[in-house]
């Protein structure tokens, strides 16, 4: 019998047996508060006084706890010898942790998930016990989701990409992900594959993937989409704005962009989207000649968020709002003035600042936005800087967000 095949027929005995055992229930409970024990101290001894309390806990004696591969109070005591043994333990430590599972509050269970990862951490591979082998026989589906997604967490938390310990932890996470055949599994792996940052990561999860992704109704091949653009700094976050104005950065910023547009100074960003791939290329010139170009090619995984947005939106409507405002109180002051003292002058004079006031009112929210509207797009990246790009007509913008949404979607 080979050694696949007779590691199976273990699984299946072990898997039986406790299926069939009476006080099941509590001989889980125990094993697995034993384990968790091992887990914490990183070793296979939980001493005779704890395992005494936790079996009068349960209400075990070596006469209930005997099974038909063996007495689990005497393996654990003694220590599991063979596989036969070790597959009963491994099978009653992870039914003990459905219990305890399923008998949390919702908002616990997440932290139960995380809890049986970092055990597993040490468990599957300083030792010869396997609770992962028992997930699909004696664990419920709540379980098993919160379980691969839990493995999801850990892979994504510790995925730094230069420490060699935790790309193998990695590694056998992601293995541990691949033997068990679910599709909580399948999705997990495939959501890594697009998501690490570590490339090896990415390249064992797609390695591993044994389902195909599936495909959306998305018909034909999407054209590629292109804008170009000034180049302009990224936005912030609030305290990081509030930051750069009080320190006098911002006032130093504006100066030097004044600067660049006196001696047209200009970084022009040209993006391009085709197919996964997201292409920019940058042009610096002065009065018209180029100084420097440079081209990049990202793939669309990478992006985190794209948006656009109007430059000044509110000031225009500010503006206008209280170019009317004073026109109006001036005007009226100076209508009613000269009215009152027969002047015909002071009458048009102000007429004519009534009119000025409403004019700048209805070129600013009229007359200006029925004009080709442009916006800044950005495009936020992971693990490279931020593109912002100025200037761009609006329709261009919402065809590039749009194709990046179905990208994304695929």
């Amino acid at each position: 019998m080979s050694e696949g095949l007779s590691r199976a027929v273990e699984i299946e005995q072990a898997a039986q047996c406790v299926a069939r055992q009476p006080n099941a229930k509590a001989l889980a409970g125990f094993v697995y508060e034993v384990v968790s024990t091992w887990a914490e101290g990183r070793s296979l001894f939980a001493g005779h006084r704890f395992m005494s309390g936790r079996a009068a806990r349960y209400e075990l004696t070596h006469e209930n706890a005997a099974t038909e591969l063996g007495n689990v109070l005497t393996m654990l005591e003694r220590g599991a010898r063979g596989a036969a043994e070790i597959s009963l333990i491994s099978a009653f430590a992870t039914l003990g942790w459905n219990d305890v599972f399923v008998a949390a509050e919702p908002d616990e269970r997440k932290r139960h998930a995380d809890t049986l990862v970092a055990q597993l951490d040490w468990i599957e591979l300083a030792t010869d016990y396997r609770l992962s082998a028992y997930a699909e026989r004696l664990l419920g589906e709540p379980g098993q989701r919160a379980l691969c997604e839990a493995l999801g967490r850990a892979v994504l938390r510790d995925d730094a990409g230069a420490d060699a310990v935790l790309r193998a932890r990695n590694s056998a996470r992601i293995t541990l992900l691949a033997n068990l055949q679910l599709s909580a599994a399948q999705f997990e792996l495939r959501n890594l594959r697009r998501a690490a940052r570590d490339p090896l990561t990415r390249a064992l999860c797609a390695a591993l993937v044994s389902e195909p992704e599936p495909e959306l109704p998305v018909g034909p091949a999407l054209p590629p989409v292109r804008v170009s653009g000034l180049s302009r700094t990224p936005s912030r976050s609030l305290p990081v704005a509030l930051l750069r104005w009080l320190s006098g950065y911002a006032l130093v910023s504006a100066l030097q962009r004044l600067a660049c547009y006196l001696v047209a100074l200009r970084r022009e960003l040209d993006v391009e989207l085709r197919g996964e791939a997201l292409r920019v290329r940058s042009r610096t010139s002065l009065m018209g000649r180029t100084l420097r170009s440079s081209e990049a090619c990202y793939d669309v995984w990478r992006v985190t968020g794209a948006c656009r947005r109007a430059r000044f939106a509110l000031l225009r409507s500010v503006v206008g709002v209280l170019s009317l405002s004073l026109g109006v109180l001036i005007g009226g002051y100076m209508v009613f003035d000269g009215a009152r003292g027969g002047a015909p002058l002071l009458l048009l004079l102000g007429a004519a600042v009534v009119a000025a006031g409403s004019s700048v009112d209805l070129a600013l929210n009229v007359l200006l936005p029925a004009r080709r509207a442009r916006v800044d797009v950005q495009v936020d990246l992971r693990g490279a800087s931020s593109l912002r790009l100025g200037r761009v007509e609006q329709a261009d913008a919402d065809r590039l967000l749009d194709a990046l949404s179905l990208r994304l979607a695929r």
